[in-house]
């Protein structure tokens, strides 16, 4: 360059400019140091660099079902009891796709970084999934999540649209004394619900006289037309759903101070505090809005298909909650050298109060209760110890209790490790369940007693991902569900159900891996709900590293469970109830992936249920799986999803 520009009549620069010369791109420009932790824990991970599985972004796990189409409601095929206490509203069918407290992520990271995740696929289906998070100095980070997920479905009135946002931030003082948690979320989820199909036979299936699949008849929404504009989402009828979550924890801490002599005579001393006693408090701020509303109700279906009688009036229902937490929590640190044991001791006062739609008056209600914990995280890593408790001394929760307790054990050298867990809870069942609700519920106000689940559970596996087995024994006793007539039933007999989970990655030659994912769920006499005995997802992928930078998977996998009477699902209260007349037996899904990873950039490439394609009529895609009564999945469809890492 130098000699061009002499050549030229240019000024000519010294070669002893070093400046003028291009430089060597750094590397660590693009490198980043990034870990994060849970609100819940006190343990810091790092971000996974190697290339990810697909459903690690895709909001729904691929243990989980929908009514046919993204962003409607959802439920696990495993049985999963919730082993939380509190408040509960009892409505659950889209909680799968929101944002919650216990998942937020608190970062640490050394510049700022950025991961913008795209995603679109047959019938304008479309998922936008962002992330930004910066550390200000080393005292403050701020973190902005975004996921908006619009698809319209491939039947008549099945759009879904889902918009929820989590902003979270965390201080903590040079003196290392005070630190302050933020969260806010918000969640939005709106399903229109077309009720299924009227005739799911497979002749309505497979006639080719239909054409577009809108054209099948559902029970609600039938005239309602098509939009497939991501940015105008009409819902003519459908479940919308609504929460915000405030929270701010914050704590000061007691203890002793401590330098450490530098080698380097011009630099001051480290200055080291350790915490003995901590001081903290939670207030937490939380609404909940429940919606079903139909702007052009067809009275005679509702009859007809819901058993909706006049007593009920127009199909329109609202429900909505404010939750009111305060809590305050003391620890003690046993050993100044380890922050990870300690000792909790606290009480929080829970104020509800419950607004309704129809003639049914407000409540209020406040709920005090005590908790408590141990923690012991060895320094070594080898041994981690955690137990929790809490019960509820006042008020509609009176009685509630949980208990939980883990033990953690690295094995040789840390390559392996055992975790042993037991948790056992005693609670009231929901507001919907009791009646607390305008919601149609065929037994309003009926007293049932507590619900009791208890889970003992043993974890083996490789650090390395290589494999992993997990048992769980559930003992089940006042299970509370829904049953075909819309009823609320508790189960009043003890029951037992086994679970074991095995994952393991097979190496078959130098490229070639086998993906294995399989559940067993063993029932112990009789049970009022149905499961499926075996769960599995199988893959084969080809799999390597291309020139250092370039990560690929490509391959088939295929997703199954054994024949069972899937719940079935009533839409004016978003509730999936059990019944016992409908077999549910499909096909495999069937799915072919082309994954990449070029440094911070991930791609997606999915053709999925190619056992939609009928063998039996010149394979047109219209052989369909159904996930419950009425309610075929999507056929086949193809996703083209672009995840980005930006270090800025």
């Amino acid at each position: 360059i130098n000699k061009f520009s002499s050549g030229f009549g240019g000024s000519s620069k010294s070669t002893n400019d070093s400046t003028f010369f291009l430089k060597k791109r750094d590397k660590s420009d693009d490198t980043i140091n990034i870990n994060y932790r849970n609100f819940i824990s006190s343990n810091f991970n790092k971000l996974d660099s190697n290339l990810p599985d697909y459903y690690t972004h895709y909001p729904l796990p691929v243990e989980y079902y929908n009514l046919g189409n993204i962003g409607t409601a959802a439920k696990s095929y495993l049985f999963d009891p919730s082993f939380k206490i509190g408040f509960d509203a009892g409505f659950h069918s889209f909680d799968i796709y929101r944002y919650t407290i216990d998942n937020t992520k608190f970062y640490e990271t050394n510049k700022p970084f950025s991961q913008i995740g795209l995603q679109t696929g047959s019938n304008n289906e479309e998922l936008v999934d962002l992330l930004f998070t910066r550390n200000f100095n080393n005292n403050f980070n701020f973190s902005f999540e975004y996921r908006f997920i619009n698809a319209p479905g491939f039947l008549s009135n099945q759009s879904a649209n889902l918009n929820t946002i989590r902003v979270a931030s965390n201080y903590k003082s040079k003196n290392k004394r005070y630190a302050i948690f933020f969260i806010y979320i918000f969640n939005k989820t709106g399903s229109s619900e077309n009720g299924g199909l009227i005739d799911s036979s497979n002749k309505k299936i497979l006639d080719p006289a239909l054409g577009s699949y809108y054209s099948l008849p559902v029970k609600l929404g039938s005239n309602v037309q098509v939009n497939n504009n991501p940015f105008s989402t009409i819902l003519s009828n459908a479940n919308i759903y609504k929460d915000d979550h405030f929270i701010i924890k914050q704590y000061y801490d007691f203890g002793q101070k401590d330098s450490i002599k530098r080698n380097d005579t011009t630099q001051k001393n480290l200055k080291i505090f350790y915490p003995r006693f901590r001081i903290e408090y939670q207030i937490k701020y939380e609404t909940y809005s429940y919606q079903f509303y139909d702007q052009n109700p067809n009275l005679s279906n509702y009859q007809k298909y819901f058993n909706l009688n006049s007593n009920y009036g127009l199909p329109q229902y609202f429900d909505k909650w404010q939750v009111l937490t305060n809590e305050i929590n003391l620890y003690i640190f046993p050993n100044k050298f380890n922050t990870s044991q300690f000792l909790k001791l606290g009480a929080g006062l829970e104020n509800i109060e419950g607004i309704f739609s129809n003639l049914r008056p407000d409540i209020t209600d406040n709920n005090f209760y005590l908790t408590g914990g141990y923690n012991n995280r060895t320094r070594n890593l080898i041994w981690d110890l955690s137990a929790n408790a809490k019960l509820f001394l006042t008020g509609i929760y009176a009685g509630n209790y949980l208990i939980q307790a883990e033990i953690f054990k690295s094995l040789n050298n840390k390559k392996n490790y055992m975790s042993l867990g037991f948790d056992n809870i005693n609670k009231t069942p929901s507001m919907f369940a009791l009646g607390n609700t305008s919601f149609i519920n065929n037994n309003p106000l009926t007293t049932f007693n507590p619900e009791n689940s208890a889970k003992f559970y043993i974890n083996f596996g490789r650090t390395n991902q290589k494999w992993n087995f997990k048992a769980n024994y559930f003992i089940i006793n006042g299970l509370i569900y829904l049953n075909e007539q819309i009823q609320v039933i508790q189960y009043n007999q003890l029951f037992n159900i086994l679970h074991f989970n095995f994952n393991s990655k097979i190496k078959i030659s130098k490229r070639f891996n086998w993906y294995n994912q399989i559940h067993l769920q063993y029932p112990i006499g009789s049970l009022p709900i149905h499961i499926p005995l075996i769960f599995t997802l199988q893959r084969i992928a080809f799999e390597g590293t291309y020139y250092k930078n370039l990560q690929y998977s490509f391959g088939i996998e295929a997703i199954y469970n054994t024949p069972y009477k899937a719940e079935g699902y009533y839409p004016l209260n978003g509730q999936f109830y059990v019944q016992n007349s409908t077999q549910i037996n499909n096909l495999p899904n069937i799915n072919i992936f082309i994954h990449a990873k070029i440094r911070g950039l991930t791609l997606y490439y999915r053709f999925q249920h190619l056992n939609n394609f009928n063998p039996n009529d010149d394979f047109n895609s219209n052989s369909f799986n159904y996930n419950a009564p009425n309610y075929p999945n999507n056929g086949y469809i193809t996703r083209f999803g672009v995840w980005w890492n930006l270090v800025n």
